[in-house]
């Protein structure tokens, strides 16, 4: 006799989690990325003084209403865009900075890679070139606190290096100093009138090449004059 296997009961089906609709947080987001870069795109047409609510939400392709909801104020937006575009607060972010102070030392080549990267980065980044121009051109109180924000970077870096300098007759933070100021100066004039300086054009790879191969000396230069101090 043949015995009948019961049919196997299908198991209970469980019921399907409802998904949450990411639509709106995702349109928020993407309508905030779109003002952000608006910032930008005026920046680069028109300078810092044709960053208006107006022409900002023109540039966005967006209703003025939306910088207000979702950033307060124009100046609000202003300054997410610039501290998203800021090289010097970037490289405290993205642990270019930090990378270096978990070492516990600023060493030569540290210091060569961080100035050349801010060269580079300043060249071809006319956001960043209109930025400085508004800063040397007015009192603004967000482009201090942004000037500020460097010099705290700046401070985590010499906080490691200044140690090795010490009593040694290098003053590396003035030797800094006159090489960001260079970086600025050549970038801007080579952008703005594209008229060479003792000779090197900054806009063809050559005379590019030429001023990165220089802060690599100069930053080798005061660790070598240090170095000779201590023997």
């Amino acid at each position: 006799m043949t015995i009948m296997k019961d049919k196997e009961q299908p198991e209970e089906s469980q019921p399907k989690k409802r998904k949450v609709s990411q639509g709106p947080i995702k349109e928020k987001a993407r309508t905030m990325q779109k003002l952000v870069d608006a910032v930008g795109i005026v920046l680069r047409s028109e300078g810092y003084t044709g960053l208006t609510i107006a022409k900002i939400a023109a540039a966005a392709g967006l209703d003025r209403k939306l910088i207000y909801a979702y950033f307060g104020d124009v100046n609000n937006l202003i300054e997410t865009y610039i501290r998203k575009r800021d090289y010097w607060a970037n490289s405290y972010d993205d642990e270019i900075v930090p990378d270096i102070i978990t070492q516990n030392h600023v060493s030569v080549t540290d210091g060569q890679h961080f100035l050349q990267g801010h060269f580079n980065a300043f060249l071809e980044d006319v956001e960043m070139q209109k930025m400085i121009l508004w800063e040397l051109s007015e009192v603004n109180p967000l482009l201090i606190e942004i000037a500020e924000l460097r010099e705290k970077v700046g401070e985590e870096l010499f906080k490691y290096s200044d140690p090795y300098f010490e009593g040694t007759g290098v003053n590396m933070r003035a030797i800094t100093a006159v090489m960001i100021g260079g970086i600025y100066y050549l970038s801007l004039h080579a952008k703005t009138n594209g008229v060479t300086i003792c000779g090197i054009d900054v806009n063809q790879p050559d005379g590019k090449q030429a001023i990165l191969d220089a802060l690599a000396q100069i930053v080798a230069f005061g660790y070598e004059a240090a170095e000779k101090a201590k023997k």
